[in-house]
């Protein structure tokens, strides 16, 4: 019961310690993404108020035992780092993660499952009160439009990268493509 309370605590002390560096923005500006809700049918995950919420990544949240991959986005790994504007590198994997776990707050993600991944896990469009936590992360520029996948949210990106939020302050390599990378240096 202890390791699940500071399981959870662990995002609120790292948006916390953002917010105060001045990094991260305040969940109000995330993302300028009015409240939708988790639509387009699907299985509905995470109605268990048992179960906690943990933040895996920018990406992927874990409520109780179901492990969810947010559909049709590609956030930065947890280890993944980038440039800013100024060439400064930063954790972005760690603030992308961040983001998501201001953006669910205190809320309860409501999911709605559109597929099942590789790995086995669910793909889901995940809202919180109302808010589509998948849009608001490319929106805030904490995660890109995984168009491999979904077109859903290219035009949420290139107001982003416009806007110049989130990882599009600087540079960085896509996350698909850090991934790539790390697997051919394993091999």
């Amino acid at each position: 019961m202890r390791r699940r309370s500071l399981l959870l605590l662990v995002p609120v002390v790292v948006a916390a310690g953002l917010a105060l560096a001045g990094r991260g923005p305040a969940p109000s500006e995330l993302s300028p993404v009015p409240p939708a809700k988790a639509e387009r049918g699907g299985k509905r995950i995470g109605g268990n108020p048992a179960g906690a919420v943990r933040i895996v990544d920018g990406d992927t949240l874990r409520i109780g035992d179901a492990r969810i991959r947010l559909h049709g986005i590609d956030a930065p790994e947890r280890a993944q780092s980038c440039s800013d504007a100024d060439g400064r590198r930063y954790r972005c994997g760690e603030e992308a993660s961040a983001a998501l776990a201001r953006l669910i707050g205190d809320g309860r993600p409501d999911c709605a499952e559109r597929d099942r991944d590789s790995y086995g896990r669910s793909v889901a469009i995940c809202t919180v009160g109302g808010r589509d936590l998948n849009r608001a992360m490319v929106a805030g520029g904490w995660a890109l439009a995984y168009i491999r996948y979904s077109r859903d949210y290219e035009a949420d990106e290139a107001a982003a990268r416009r806007a110049r939020r989130g990882v599009w302050q600087g540079s960085f390599e896509r996350p698909d493509q850090y991934r790539a990378a790390r697997r051919g240096s394993r091999r």
